[in-house]
């Protein structure tokens, strides 16, 4: 079950008066004029658009440029899945990823096997849409100590990475910023992420690198190179210092993580995979979901277009396959 914190409160959810100079200030809905290269590599996830149903996202992410979309389950309907599926194959988007399955460690009700079904069914649903990846949070630490709570994240990754190995579709473990520890996963140390996708060893098994999660790792930019194969897709947004929610990201560019380093190391280093934007934010979820899919593309397509300018090996997924 989705975390009801992500869906704003009616009264949070109100549209606003857009302040002049920020993200709201974008008044057409024309699309983004940038590089081919740069648009074949970005996706927009749609927790960042709640107040948007399928429809809206699929219709108007389409409508900005985006070619491709990160889909989040509860956007879904349960009872229609296969007319879903079809709307979205149709609508030409690649799935860069699908989110998230997970809750291997009995917090939020579910039992293990009772997990694993769920997770074996969004796959399936991962698989006919061609998902890039399945992004994996194994939940809280619960009334586990954390060496079983990390046996069953691992338990649960190669069951998965089984299931899925006649298909391009990657497992993506997901480790999150101990901010999320309470409420989310357990699971907040590369290290221990790497520890898994080692024991698993599946050329499936690989993680979903958060900007936001992992942007204060030791070594970070030091380290991504020898890991970069395992990479299944890179999640953008930026850290408001400090930050006063769980749901309380910025644009990229807005805040202090170093993005640029990031980007133009994943670049140098050989990644040629997604930049899919997920922004949570109470603040930027009021304004009119036009204006802000119009900010994400402006500021992180600035952000990778500076950065593949300065790395002329930079290809679009579809040259690099």
């Amino acid at each position: 079950m989705m975390d009801a914190s992500f869906i704003p409160a009616p009264d949070e959810a109100q549209e606003v008066s857009p302040d002049p100079t920020g993200p709201g200030s974008y008044t057409d809905v024309a699309r983004v004029k940038l590089p081919r290269q740069v648009m074949s590599r970005l996706s927009l996830n749609q927790m960042t658009t709640p107040r948007w149903c399928l429809e809206e996202d699929l219709e108007n992410y389409a409508d900005a440029g985006l070619t491709a979309i990160g889909l989040n389950w509860q956007k879904l309907n349960d009872e229609a899945l296969a007319a879903d599926v079809d709307r979205i194959r149709l609508s030409g988007l690649k799935v860069s990823s699908l989110g998230w399955c997970g809750g291997f460690t009995g917090a939020g009700g579910l039992s293990f096997p009772d997990a694993m079904c769920d997770a074996r069914r969004k796959l399936r649903i991962a698989r006919r849409l061609r998902a890039g990846a399945l992004v994996v949070i194994p939940g809280v630490q619960f009334t586990h100590i954390r060496s079983h709570a990390m046996r069953l994240a691992m338990q649960a990754v190669k069951e998965l990475c089984d299931a899925a190995a006649d298909s391009t579709v990657h497992i993506a473990l997901q480790p999150m910023a101990p901010l999320f520890g309470k409420n989310w996963s357990f699971l907040n140390r590369l290290e221990e992420t790497l520890d898994i996708l080692d024991r698993v060893n599946c050329p499936a098994a690989r993680f979903c690198f958060g900007t936001y999660h992992l942007w204060r790792e030791p070594r970070l930019l030091e380290r991504l190179p020898e890991i970069i194969h395992r990479i299944a897709v890179v999640q953008l947004s930026d850290w408001r210092e400090p930050p006063r929610s769980e749901n309380d990201r910025l644009l990229p560019g807005d805040g202090v993580i170093p993005l640029r380093q990031i980007v133009t190391t994943l670049e140098q280093s050989g990644y040629k995979g997604m930049y899919e934007i997920e922004v949570w934010s109470r603040d930027l979820w009021k304004l009119e979901h036009h204006d802000l899919v119009r900010a994400c593309l402006m500021r992180s397509g600035g952000l990778l277009n500076d950065c593949f300018a300065t790395n002329p090996v930079a290809q679009s997924v579809d040259d690099a396959s």
